[in-house]
């Protein structure tokens, strides 16, 4: 129970890092405005918490494998890889404000990679895993 309570609170860093990432990191001020994709609905916290929370799923399912697997500290490197997959899918949709002839790479290189925002976000998020996928401690059962 303590096992999950713990994959759980990682999947909520995650997605917590991966708002942060997307209140400071997406170039522009998108909140009240409408959507790329739907420009009738505006963007708002509630709409980009929603979105963290879907696309850290893969996040909990491999930090889940890796906790089973008994592989604590080589999940650190390996969940840098899916944090970064799904900052870019949020971010992604808004490439149609910047140039929709853009290709992934540049929307990931141009739009997801912030020089302070992003490496900050991952940097919490890795501690936190660290922090939450480390042995326990005290007798076992």
């Amino acid at each position: 129970m303590a096992a999950a309570l713990k994959l759980l609170a990682l999947w909520a860093v995650a997605a917590g890092t991966l708002l942060f990432h997307q209140l400071t990191g997406i170039p522009g001020r998108y909140l009240g405005q409408g959507h790329p994709e739907t420009p009738s609905l505006p963007v708002t916290v509630a709409d980009l918490l929603f979105l963290a929370v879907l696309v850290a799923l893969p996040i909990l399912a491999l930090a889940a494998l890796f906790h089973w697997l008994r592989l604590r500290w080589l999940a650190l490197p390996v969940l840098a890889g899916p944090w970064l997959w799904a900052a870019d899918a949020l971010v992604f949709p808004f490439r149609s404000d910047f140039g929709t002839t853009w290709t992934d790479s540049e929307v990931f290189f141009e739009l997801t990679l912030d020089p302070v925002y992003t490496p900050l976000a991952l940097a919490l998020f890795l501690m936190a895993a660290a922090f939450l996928l480390r042995r326990p401690t005290g007798p076992s059962r």
